[in-house]
């Protein structure tokens, strides 16, 4: 019964009212765009920082990670009058998780934005005197790439113009990609052990890394796919609970018809049988206890809402992209794995997500999504 609310749960029962989870859905934003506007109603561009001056975005000064958000206006009343403000709601978050005084590395947090009208995007003015705002397009101007090309030459463009900014790393972010409160403790984590590897005790074994993912769709991070160590993390938590389970069982009880080998086998079974009930999506939440317990696997193609680069891994990537034209069933996270593939170039992906994708309102697709799928 427990597993029909887990909504990752082969179980899961989905309501029926679409409009009701909306509703929902937009009652949860309202919250946290409140929360957002009071954080940056107290900020300023010297204090959004990890506790250390941040003047030296002023000042040429080498910047360990430049965060970006790259923006576009959603639902110009198309749909109906309401506003979601994912930009403000998210760059509201990242300066709430940057007053961590645990973090340690300098960070400089920027906009970018790619509305091709860009002087009626309201959402967006008030936030350019709190950060350096890259503009794509200085006015509006007719359209003559399709969707999903502009959306790759949009991604280009904010990845070069941060790369410019002197950073080491850049952290791009779409608008409504919201991050979770672990974010940037995991990235600094991620950072000195995956890709610098600080503590290695051989250099040789640093990887050349050149991009990793923060988020990846829950839907497709179950058991049921094609990722190859999906079966064998299964299997191993079956072989977990099942040893642990039938250690405790002669204590619970002393008289049993099954030899111990074969009571093993069958709580083996059981666990697996659990385990896919439950949802891998939920289980992975308890990696949330610590950083060091965050999974890092090869990265799937799907999906670019949070991808942190390092330089030489940015610079591939714009100079990769900037020759392959997308279009419809090829937009630029086939592109990005087309060319990770091609050259040989290594992508990570962090698991549980380290963002929640909020966007009911697609910038891309010009429609209100499923709100089950967002």
């Amino acid at each position: 019964m427990l597993c029909t609310l887990l909504r990752d749960s082969i179980f899961y029962i989905k309501p029926i009212n679409i409009d009701k989870e909306k509703k929902k859905l937009k009652i949860i934003d309202s919250k946290r765009l409140n929360e957002s506007l009071e954080i940056l109603n107290l900020s300023s561009a010297n204090n959004i920082s990890s506790g250390r001056p941040r003047n030296s975005l002023f000042k040429n000064q080498i910047i360990d990670i430049g965060v970006t958000i790259i923006t576009v206006s959603r639902n110009r009343h198309q749909f109906d009058s309401y506003e979601p403000k994912y930009l403000t709601q998210v760059a509201g978050k990242i300066v709430s998780l940057l007053k961590d005084p645990t973090l340690k590395k300098t960070y400089a947090v920027f906009l970018c934005n790619v509305d091709p009208d860009p002087n009626s995007y309201t959402e967006i003015s008030p936030l350019t005197r709190i950060f350096p705002t890259f503009e794509r397009f200085a006015a509006k101007g007719p359209q003559r790439v399709n969707i999903f090309e502009k959306e790759k030459q949009d991604y280009v463009f904010c990845l070069n113009e941060t790369m410019n900014r002197k950073v080491n790393y850049t952290l791009l972010i779409e608008d409504d990609a919201y991050p979770e409160d672990a974010l940037f403790s995991v990235l600094e984590h991620m950072i000195d052990n995956r890709i610098e590897n600080k503590f290695a005790e051989f250099k040789s074994m640093d990887r050349n890394v050149t991009y990793v993912k923060f988020y990846h769709p829950p839907r497709l991070l179950g058991y049921y796919s094609l990722e190859v160590e999906r079966i064998p993390e299964l299997l191993s938590i079956s072989v977990l609970f099942g040893t642990i389970m039938c250690g405790i069982y002669p204590y619970l009880f002393s008289k049993s018809k099954y030899s111990m080998n074969k009571m093993w086998f069958l709580f083996i079974v059981y666990s697996c049988l659990v385990a896919i009930a439950i949802g891998r999506q939920s289980i992975m939440e308890f990696r949330r206890i610590s950083k060091h317990l965050f999974q890092v696997t090869p990265a799937p193609s799907c999906c670019t809402p949070a991808l942190l680069f390092p330089q030489h891994g940015g610079q591939k990537v714009v100079e990769y992209m900037q020759n392959v034209k997308c279009r419809n069933k090829y937009a630029k996270d086939m592109l990005l794995e087309d060319v990770k593939r091609k050259h040989g170039l290594v992508g990570l992906l962090v698991q549980p997500n380290l963002f929640k994708h909020i966007g009911l309102y697609s910038s891309l697709r010009s429609k209100v999504l499923d709100p089950f799928i967002v």
